[in-house]
């Protein structure tokens, strides 16, 4: 859906810019899933290899998007956002699982807390830098470049779990549960945003603090 939804985009959006006085800019919002996997913060030039379904229809929709640039003169601009979060997303991600689980933790007096594996290494980006990336992209980005939007700050599933523990004012004991491990996880995904920043000025000015509090801010509506 991705890949094919990208292609027809782009190609309508070719075809009826034909008439227009200036050629549009596209967008891409793809992923950081699209990279294979390495121990270390990753830059535009590292290969690609998406390990899961959706990262590879990503990798297919910047595909798509690439041969509409070079077929029709559409001016492209693929972005490749590491994990973001912020108040609002939805709790099938793990942040605002988390938050809701550690919520119902205190809510019921529960001594145990059920998890999967915290030794993953992420790199979060609050929403609003992300969006913001986005702005400054579409004014001072270069067709046909490909950036990285990721603070380059590596964190674990397990600091951000005891982040929002100590946010929560709880200590419940954690129980693995091995229906939560997820085997096609990375162990490591960690951005390099230099080449944003170099054309853009861009750098995150939210922390974690700042993601993880407007999430469970957000959830007590």
């Amino acid at each position: 859906m991705n890949a094919e939804g990208t292609g027809r985009l782009t190609a309508a959006l070719a075809a009826a810019a034909t008439s227009w006085k200036a050629q549009p800019l596209f967008l891409l919002a793809s992923t950081a899933d699209v990279y294979a996997w390495q121990q270390r913060p990753l830059k535009e030039e590292d290969c690609v290899q998406p390990s899961t379904p959706y990262s590879a229809s990503k990798l297919g929709a910047e595909l798509a998007a690439e041969q509409v640039a070079r077929c029709c003169g559409l001016k492209v601009i693929i972005t490749r956002p590491f994990p973001a979060s912020g108040a609002g997303q939805d709790e099938s991600f793990w942040i605002p699982a988390r938050s809701r689980m550690l919520r119902e933790v205190k809510r019921n007096g529960w001594a145990v807390v059920p998890v999967g594996d915290l030794t993953a290494v992420r790199d979060f980006v609050h929403v609003d830098d992300v969006a913001d990336a986005y702005a400054l992209l579409l004014k001072r980005g270069t067709p046909g470049e490909v950036y990285n939007i990721a603070s380059g700050r590596p964190v674990t599933l397990d600091e951000i779990h005891t982040r929002l523990e100590q946010m929560l004012e709880i200590e419940p004991k954690r129980e693995v549960d091995s229906s939560q491990v997820r085997r096609e996880a990375r162990p490591y995904l960690v951005g390099d945003a230099a080449k944003l920043r170099a054309a853009t000025g861009w750098s995150p000015r939210r922390t974690l603090d700042d993601i993880l509090r407007d999430v469970l801010d957000a959830q007590k509506n």
